[in-house]
């Protein structure tokens, strides 16, 4: 290996260290674990520049996917950001929407409005 390409391969085993020491200060453990699972899938001892993931690895696993998923919608939260979440890793525009909904049932039902059987 030449020079230049063992500075390459021992300046991301630097990096991967310093994410190892980043991952010890998250609190969440889901991504903790995320992380740690995409550094134990790096070989520091066969690393070699030209090496890619394989597609298995790139895809996210079915675990971490399910742990967030919006249980309103059903769709993935994993890309969102945390501006948008709301409990539970939901969407927040689906937390409000539901919580709109709620809200205007039990006004209907005040009035003396039934609203299950009025939208049927």
């Amino acid at each position: 290996m030449d020079k230049e390409l063992e500075k390459i391969v021992n300046n991301i085993r630097e990096d991967i260290k310093q994410i190892k020491n980043d991952v010890k200060m998250l609190t969440d453990e889901t991504s903790k674990d995320y992380v740690q699972a995409l550094i134990d899938n790096v070989n520091e001892d066969d690393l070699d520049v030209g090496d890619s993931l394989s597609e298995e690895q790139e895809e996210l696993s079915k675990e971490y996917l399910d742990q967030w998923t919006c249980d309103i919608c059903g769709e993935y939260t994993h890309e969102v950001e945390y501006d948008y979440l709301a409990s539970n890793r939901n969407h927040l525009g689906c937390e409000l929407k539901k919580e709109i909904d709620i809200k205007h049932e039990i006004a209907a039902m005040e009035v003396g409005v039934d609203v299950k059987r009025e939208k049927n």
